[in-house]
């Protein structure tokens, strides 16, 4: 277990390394031999200081300060100084640089006999000393923590006593720019010893101290919050006192920032009801009011504050060191709102059961939270830990720098306005060591387009969004799109700092099947994280037409012919009659894609079996209404639950003929619609509740005096009209069921794709889409499609449909119906072909593409027959041939016995680029595809390898 967390652990650590960019190392080269160590690095306004400590001689007696300037691009030493206060010990306590680029640094120093004394220094950007002052209380002074107000005044806090008594308490220095002394202030106490250890400064000159206080009456030390005025008046004192039950007695508030509301966070750590450490987080006003106080228990150990930050928009940022389940010491960061709700929580851990000792914190401008201090390392060695978090909580990464052999601990860090981090800290053998870290970065964050599914044929235009993990500044950049194999093209944009942008690039035309990888990716020559600039995606292109599993040749191994018909119900069902003489009637689960043989339509009075005329119609519930034709009346229900036929009331006499050719129904408003066709112009209406039927309007003759015959169809939009297409012409006509009217509507025109002059014959189907869209086929052994738009009045030929194993076109027994945002059809024309159009894609205008003259000449030339492209996509065999003369195209399947499983004939080509789809409807496995190319002269054949998996 412990070794697949361990694994775990450094797979995600790998791949958190990628976002940031060790850019140098500045390793200290003293002027002085000694042990070194860095405390604080600061940045501001292109100066890069480093202060820390050496200890001459490697002697732990005396140790001094060291101030190095580096030069932040290159990671060189710009000057170096060092400083001995008192020929003692001196220990960094604080540091920060001013608007003017000067450095002050807070040093707590021991004189020879190890008394201590609270130093402040200030150098100027050229290393010359520009001021100094030590100080102590009489008896001995702990500076702990200093900052500079707006108006440049610096205030220090500590903790120290006066030669006249031993007790500790807190004091509190103001000190002009140039470290005169203004004022000096204790809290003096009667007994106990007290602890400053934080300090922060409002806009108003107010200070406030941040330690512990210490509580005779429970013998423990209180979470402490001071306010001094800018004039060193004391203000208030507030202590968190822990429960009674409690045996620890070192509760401190450690940090605190002024929020912009003038409101004060103060962070730090106090016992718990479980008798251990918890993080505080407390808000106080300027007042002294306590506004909340948030208690963090991250698993029941031992959890302390250790820095905080406050965002501009009012939220609070903290960093701690806590304990997991397992009694390891890792990194915590979290984000407040600044009301006291938590908004995220996250942990770090270098690796499993080893421990991580948080120092320092930053936020940059945009709330981005870095966090640094050191690994230790029980089995390996020690090494610097820097994580940066997003605003959302998000660890954007996370970098642990190493030294082979050596232990190295980060103690500081600081950030420049170009977003790079700079880490310093203890290097090998005991040397200064400042690590710069950059992020010029951006990345291709998603492909918005094309993505999911597209028709053959169809254009799509790619678009990709571009992010910058970059903070400073606008990046101008260029982009690379590919599709597959076929597609390449560059765009250009800019974007914003930590922003994000859509580069759009030149539309594609998609001539091939398949499933095609497209890939976005930048091209910035300075971008330092390659991992993100990549997005990758995938597009389908289909066929508009694809072929489902046949319809079944039944009992009786007939095809489908005239009095076929298809009906959807809902969004998973299809039912179709066979017609061609038998009462055969089934269903297709678009779930399950088989087909189920449902009861048999009764023969009925007549004895008649199902021929021209026969009709379906769904009626939203759980009945299907049925015409049977073949020159009857007779009209029935079934029922989908019951899987049972019932009887209904026959459909008028009228003008005495039967229903025979262009019999057709459609459902609206709670009633069946009926032509009776037979060259007639009858219409009726069903009306269920009542098992009668009522005359309406006939359909009118039109101008050119035609009656309802064979490939006369109907179709509802699903609200108030009946939309129907007139047998044996190209009429249209739309009903009103509110006025019992017609009006005409604009004949669906001649293809323009064979220029021939055809009409709705035998096969011809009209069926309603999604929204306002209809779909027709006009049948008479043509492969025509259509859509028809009824708020434009207005027909659009779509692609046709492929002549398929059987090399027939639609006739008898062709018939459309609509689910799913698919059309499902019947071929009909004694064939059982059964096929989808996918009627929710974008339209491509057709399936085969002719090449153009320049390939042409191309093929020629080569004279190859080639087959270069052959997908499998659920069973649907989708191929691109090149075929460079005229002949005859023969596709064989062989399994790995080398049995012929299938074959399919494609008849005479001409020379050209051909895109073909069949369904295969094989065993899973694999199989050799051999297609050959049969001319007079010779035959020419080329053999793919394929593997059926569904």
């Amino acid at each position: 277990m412990k070794f697949f967390k361990l694994l775990t652990f450094l797979m995600v650590f790998a791949s958190s390394l990628l976002a940031v960019e060790e850019k140098w190392l500045y390793s200290h080269e003293p002027t002085v031999s000694g042990n070194y160590s860095a405390k604080r690095v600061l940045f501001r306004d292109s100066l890069l200081y480093c202060v820390g400590i050496y200890a001459p001689s490697h002697s732990p007696q005396n140790v001094n300060m060291v101030l190095l300037r580096l030069d932040p691009l290159e990671g060189t030493k710009v000057w170096e100084i060092t400083y001995d206060a008192l020929g003692g010990r001196d220990t960094v306590r604080d540091a920060f640089i001013d608007s003017e680029g000067n450095v002050y640094i807070l040093l707590s120093s021991q004189d020879a006999t190890g008394k201590y004394y609270s130093t402040v220094l200030k150098y100027s950007p050229t290393g010359e000393s520009l001021a100094g002052n030590i100080f102590n209380l009489g008896g001995e002074a702990k500076p702990k923590a200093f900052r500079q107000s707006k108006e440049g005044f610096i205030y220090v806090a500590g903790e120290g006593y006066r030669s006249t008594s031993d007790d500790w308490d807190i004091f509190l220095l103001k000190y002009s720019p140039g470290l005169e002394t203004i004022w000096t202030r204790t809290l003096p106490r009667e007994e106990g010893n007290d602890a400053a250890i934080g300090i922060a400064v409002d806009s108003l000159e107010n200070a406030y101290i941040f330690g512990g206080i210490w509580q005779d009456s429970q013998s423990c030390y209180g979470f402490t919050t001071i306010k001094y005025s800018s004039l060193g008046e004391l203000a208030w004192v507030k202590i968190f006192e822990p429960p009674n039950d409690t045996n620890y007695e070192w509760d401190f508030a450690c940090r605190g920032e002024v929020g912009p509301d003038g409101n004060i966070y103060v962070l730090g750590w106090a016992s718990g009801e479980r008798k251990k450490y918890d993080i505080i987080l407390a808000k106080y006003s300027p007042e002294g009011e306590s506004l909340f106080l948030y208690r963090l228990d991250n698993a029941q150990g031992e959890d302390f504050g250790v820095d905080i930050a406050v965002y501009k928009d009012g939220s609070i940022y903290l960093g701690g060191q806590v304990e997991d389940q397992e009694g390891d010491i890792i990194y915590l960061a979290a984000r407040f709102y600044d009301d006291g709700r938590l908004i995220w929580k996250r942990t770090y851990q270098s690796i499993p059961y080893e421990w991580d000792y948080l120092y320092d914190i930053d936020l940059d401008k945009y709330g981005n939270l870095y966090v640094t201090g050191f690994h230790e390392g029980f089995i390996t060695d020690n090494e610097f830990a820097t994580v940066k978090y997003a605003k959302n909580g998000t660890r954007i990464w996370a970098d642990r720098y190493s030294i082979p052999n050596e232990n190295v601990e980060a103690y500081s860090l600081a950030l420049d306005q170009d977003g790079n981090i700079y880490v310093a800290g203890q290097l090998y053998d005991q040397a200064l060591g400042v690590l710069k870290y950059t992020e010029w970065d951006i990345g291709a964050k998603e492909i918005l387009s094309p993505k999911d599914t597209f028709l053959l044929g169809a254009k799509g235009c790619p678009k990709a969004k571009i992010k910058s993990y970059y903070g400073n500044d606008l990046i101008n950049f260029s982009t690379r799109f590919e599709i597959g194999n076929f597609y390449t093209d560059e765009g250009f944009g800019t974007v914003e700092p930590y922003g994000e942008t859509t580069v759009v690039f030149d539309s594609v035309l998609f001539r091939d099947i398949g499933i095609w990888q497209t890939r976005a990716y930048t091209l910035l020559s300075a971008d330092e994280d390659v991992a993100n600039d990549t997005a990758y995606g995938q597009v389908v292109i289909l066929p508009a037409w694809m072929p489902l599993p046949n319809l079944p040749p039944g009992p009786r191994n007939k095809m489908v012919k005239d009095g076929g018909a298809l009906v959807a119900v809902g969004d998973s069902l299809i039912y179709a009659l066979k017609g061609n003489n038998t009462v055969e009637f089934y269903c297709y689960s678009l779930r399950d894609k088989n087909w189920v043989m449902k009861e048999s339509i009764p023969l009925g009075p007549s004895g008649k079996k199902i021929k021209k005329g026969s009709a379906l119609c769904y009626n939203g519930d759980s009945l299907i209404y049925a015409l049977k034709g073949n020159n009857t009346l007779e009209f029935y229900a079934y029922n989908i639950n019951r899987n049972r036929w019932e009887a209904k009331r026959e459909i008028p006499f009228g003008g005495g003929r039967n229903v025979k050719q262009g019999g057709c129904l459609a459902f609206l408003g709670g009633r069946v619609y009926a032509l009776k066709g037979s060259s007639t112009q009858e219409f009726y209406s069903y009306i269920p509740n009542r098992d009668t039927w009522a005359t309406l309007t006939p359909i009118p003759l039109g101008l050119k005096n035609k009656k309802p015959k064979d490939g006369t169809s109907l179709a509802s939009d699903g609200a108030s009209y009946i939309y129907a297409i007139k047998g044996g012409c190209g009429e249209l006509w739309c009903y009103s069921i509110s006025g019992d009217s017609w009006r005409e509507r604009k004949p669906c025109p001649f293809s323009q794709r064979t220029q021939r002059r055809r009409y709705f014959k035998s096969g011809a189907s009209l069926i309603r889409g999604e929204g306002e869209r209809f779909f027709a086929f006009k049948g008479g052994n043509t492969q025509e499609f259509w859509t028809y738009l009824p708020l434009s009045d207005s027909w659009q030929e779509l692609e046709t449909l492929p002549l398929g194993d059987s090399r027939k076109k639609i006739k008898g027994g062709g018939a459309l119906t609509f689910a799913n945002g698919k059309v499902y059809a019947l071929k009909g024309n004694n064939t059982l072909e059964f096929w989808l159009y996918h009627a929710n894609l974008p339209s491509g205008g057709g399936t085969i593409f002719l090449a153009p003259k320049g390939i042409m000449a191309d093929f020629n030339r080569r004279r190859l027959f080639r087959l270069e492209q052959a997908r499998i996509f659920n069973q649907n065999l989708n191929l691109k041939l090149i075929v460079p003369m005229e002949g005859e195209i023969i596709l064989s399947f062989y399994n790995t016995l080398g049995q012929k499983a299938k074959e399919f004939r494609l008849g005479k080509k001409k020379p050209g680029v051909y895109y073909q789809n069949f369904y295969l409807a094989l065993p899973t496995g694999i199989y050799f595809l051999r297609a050959e190319l049969r001319t007079k002269e010779k035959t020419e054949s080329v053999k793919e390898k394929l593997l059926l998996i569904k």
